[in-house]
């Protein structure tokens, strides 16, 4: 399949495994350069390596991470043509066992981490004409558990 991503710049977060490591599988074979980016090391190294792609460990709930991926894609690839916000978790934990820190970190996992960096890349896309920015979303965001 063509998706007309050969030779773009493509990021994608929560990239070491699942979905996330499957898209940049995908894109890879398109013929993109990825960064793949996740906060354990050593998967993601190896993932990376594996499929010939850039990679930058990072916590993306960190704000300072965002320009550090955008810096990481300019320096290393030269531009950013495509985003995937993919990074994200979901835990089996009782409704009424949910507290106020549970909440707050997965609105910061599922909600402001892909805004920000949505935000710090952005006008870099939009400079080389647009490009396709994709969130993949948990209902992690609305309620941090499966129960």
């Amino acid at each position: 399949m063509d998706l007309g991503l050969d030779g773009r710049v493509c990021v994608v977060t929560g990239a070491s495994r699942g979905i996330g490591l499957a898209t940049s599988r995908r894109l890879v074979a398109e013929g993109a350069q990825v960064l793949m980016v996740a906060r354990d090391e050593e998967p993601l190294s190896a993932a990376a390596e594996d499929l010939g792609a850039e990679w930058l460990a990072g916590d993306v709930t960190d704000a300072a991470c965002d320009e550090r991926i955008v810096a990481t894609a300019v320096e290393q690839l030269g531009r950013i043509d495509v985003l995937v916000n993919n990074a994200g978790t979901s835990r089996n934990v009782a409704l009424d066992e949910l507290t106020d820190d549970d909440w707050r970190e997965q609105h910061e996992l599922h909600v402001m981490a892909p805004m920000r960096l949505m935000r710090a890349a952005a006008p870099r896309v939009a400079g080389r004409g647009g490009g396709p920015i994709a969130n993949v979303c948990s209902s992690s965001g609305k309620r941090p558990s499966q129960t």
